[in-house]
């Protein structure tokens, strides 16, 4: 699962709208990861908190990426249930796969109640995503072939 976390505070703001408008894509520079990271990504601080709190869960920090503002994170369904404060489940259900033009049963994790975190986690963490592993997009037609999902 993937935990996403807040853009560091004490980063200069973001270039606006008008600048996106007004300059030409050839005329913007591509800033390194390191800078980007530095200016615009996830603190260091803020990180350490995060992985923190998962390792304690008994959770397994599997990758932290600043310029991502993510971490990375491997367990159980107890694991991620306890530290989450979720009812994770088995469900089933028929979803219509356009590519096969048959209904097909789905058997997916997902979970029941609402994602928590300690307080000092609350400003920090804007997402927690792969508690569910339900399918919800479908591919689009005009994808390249031999595109993954």
């Amino acid at each position: 699962m993937t935990i996403a976390l807040r853009r560091r505070t004490d980063g200069p703001p973001l270039p606006d709208f008008e600048y996106f408008a007004k300059t030409p894509p050839q005329d913007r520079q591509r800033m390194p990861q390191e800078s980007f990271a530095a200016k615009y990504g996830a603190h260091a601080e803020d990180i350490a908190r995060v992985e923190e709190f998962v390792r304690s869960h008994g959770l397994t920090v599997v990758a932290a990426n600043a310029a991502g503002r993510t971490v990375q994170v491997r367990g159980s369904v107890e694991q991620m249930s306890r530290a989450f404060g979720v009812t994770l489940n088995r469900y089933r259900h028929t979803i219509l796969r356009q590519k096969e033009c048959r209904a097909t049963e789905e058997i997916y994790r997902g979970r029941d109640g609402f994602i928590h975190l300690p307080a000092e986690l609350r400003e920090i963490v804007v997402g927690v995503f792969g508690l569910d592993n339900r399918t919800i997009a479908q591919r689009n037609a005009n994808d390249p072939p031999g595109t993954a999902r």
